[in-house]
Parts: structure tokens; C-alpha cells; sequence
């Protein structure tokens, strides 16, 4: 099974809690770093040499790297497979970042290409990201999303999903237990969540040894079924290309008014001021 397959799997498995699916695919090669993909897809605007020709219309496509599956555990409250992934090797201390589409109300064009992605979110290691708490917007469910590029706020919105994030104690133990590192952000959230999430940042008697949080995992069967093919994930119908090249009047937006326009209609979590 290539490896981009395997991942794709592995990240469906995770988002669905499927806890003998996500052996299995460990098993057989999956990453437990493994990352959601995001592609969204748009016709962008190709300036012509000349003065007086018009502008066309080119499809073209772009790819982000979004939640890693450890994040993506985390995010769902399942403290069963933070464990059997940080077991496999998930890394505790890694980064967690993913990136929400922009939108562009002309569409895209050579001159906002490297504003496609808002990297919205950001934490500096997977036990920050385990205490904050508050509403983001993540990705669509599926291991590689595609997205007609969102024109509008609301379509912004609608390709992605809303969800809360509350704290979970068994996993912030299941973090220390097999190596985070507590920085001072994460020393400053726990110190909001009581006295049992200081105890467990701080490695007191609350906080769990390595070999206490998880069991070794079990020995795969000796014939796996195969899964069915990674769900590809449609949020929109793809663009049409105009079959004759039109001119197009291209109203200019600024990175500082898309991003005022984003902070507004956004929660961002209280750990990211």
C-alpha cells in the first residue's frame, strides 16, 4: 500500500475513532505523524502579455498540509488513541498548525498566491494545543479534502468545521507520560484549568508513568482485510473554465482588509492572544 494511501487512511480511522482500523494501518506502514491534505481548486486569473489582450482563466490547484492525527485525537477527546498513536511513535513535542482557506471574491490571481492559506492556528507543541480551549474552525472530515476556493466569508465557513475544544485531564497525563515537554504557556493554561492539570504539568503524584498510561499494543492479525479506498472529501462542486476566455475586472483586496474581515466573523482560542 503506497504511503500517501496508508495516511490517508490512518487520519479517516482516527477522525472516526476506529481503534482496530488504526492498529492495522500502523501496522502495515501508516505514519503515526501522519497529516490531513487540503486541496482547494480555482481558476485563476493569468495576465496577458499584451496591453489590450484579456485576461483567461486557468484551473489550478493548491495543496495544504492540515491536522496531524495526533492533533486530530486530541481535538475529539479520545484519550484510547492519543495513546495508541503516541505509542506507535507520534511525536508529543511536535508543533500543531493547520491552515483555513482564504477567500477572494475575483478569485485567484498571480498576486494573491501566497495568500491562499490563513495559517489561522497555531500552538508551539501538542500539550498546549491539549489544554486550550475554545472554538476553531478545522478542516472537513477525510484524509485529502477538496475544496473549490471560497469566494466569500460564508463559503469560507461552510467548507470547514466549527467545533469546540475542552480539555481532557487523561490526555494531558498521556502527553507527560510519554515525553512533553511543558513550556511556560502550557505551565500558564493549566494554572486557569485547577489544581489537577497543575499537578499533572508540574509531574506530581497525579501524573502517570509511560508504562502505566498504555498497554502494549496488540499483535495485528495475520491477514488484514483491506480497507475501502480513503474517502475523498468534496465540499464543493469543481469550477467550471469558460470555454472562451473573458476579460475579467479584478477589484483589488488587500491581505490587511481580508484579514480584518477574518478576525471579525472568528473566535480565535484564548491561548493564541
Amino acid at each position: 500500500m503506497p504511503d500517501d494511501i496508508a495516511d490517508a487512511r490512518l487520519v479517516e480511522a482516527v477522525e472516526a475513532g476506529r481503534i482496530s482500523d488504526i492498529y492495522s494501518l500502523l501496522a502495515s506502514g501508516a505514519s503515526p505523524n501522519s497529516r490531513k491534505r487540503v486541496t482547494q481548486r480555482a481558476n485563476m486569473v493569468v495576465k496577458p502579455a499584451g496591453f489590450f489582450s484579456s485576461a483567461v482563466l486557468k484551473e489550478t490547484c493548491d495543496t495544504a498540509a492540515a491536522e496531524s492525527c495526533l492533533s486530530l485525537a486530541v481535538r475529539d477527546g479520545r484519550a484510547d488513541v492519543v495513546r495508541v498513536l503516541l505509542s506507535a511513535g507520534a511525536d508529543p513535542n511536535s508543533k500543531v498548525q493547520w491552515s483555513v482557506a482564504n477567500h477572494f471574491p475575483d478569485g485567484w490571481d498571480e498576486d494573491n498566491r501566497k495568500r491562499r492559506w490563513f495559517p489561522t492556528y497555531s500552538f508551539p507543541s501538542v500539550l498546549v494545543f491539549s489544554l486550550s480551549s475554545g472554538s476553531a474552525l478545522f478542516s472537513a472530515p477525510g484524509g485529502h479534502v477538496r475544496m473549490a476556493a471560497p469566494t466569500t466569508l460564508d463559503e469560507k465557513d461552510s467548507a470547514h468545521q466549527r467545533l469546540f475544544l475542552q480539555p481532557k485531564l487523561d490526555i494531558v497525563l498521556a502527553l507527560i507520560g510519554f515525553g512533553a515537554r511543558p513550556c511556560d504557556q502550557a505551565c500558564r493554561l493549566a494554572e486557569k484549568l485547577g489544581p489537577a492539570f497543575q499537578a499533572a504539568i508540574a509531574g506530581s503524584s497525579h501524573s502517570l508513568s509511560r508504562n502505566a498510561l498504555t498497554t502494549p499494543p496488540p499483535t495485528p492479525p495475520s491477514s488484514v482485510s483491506m480497507l475501502p479506498e480513503p474517502t475523498l472529501a468534496v465540499v464543493r462542486e469543481p469550477l467550471q473554465i469558460p470555454a472562451v476566455a473573458r476579460r475579467v475586472v479584478r477589484r483589488t483586496t488587500t491581505m490587511d482588509s481580508s484579514f480584518s474581515s477574518f478576525s471579525r466573523n472568528d473566535n480565535f482560542l484564548a491561548s493564541m492572544h
